[in-house]
């Protein structure tokens, strides 16, 4: 997860799947790792301190 101005990874982003309670957290570098989904479809939700929440639609995993 990077800033869209300055693309800087983003440590400490909360991302999970819309409607469940499955997610993560950024790491240092802005990764993340959502483990045991099943193959399909998701919203992918991504929210932080100081950044309005954003949604990714439609994510194939």
């Amino acid at each position: 997860v990077r800033d869209a101005r300055t693309r800087e990874a983003l440590p400490f982003v909360n991302v999970a799947l819309e409607g469940t309670t499955v997610g993560g957290t950024t790491d240092l570098e802005g990764r993340y790792t959502i483990a045991d989904v099943a193959p399909g479809l998701y919203n992918v939700a991504a929210s932080s301190v100081g950044y309005e929440p954003k949604l990714a639609y439609e994510v194939q995993v």
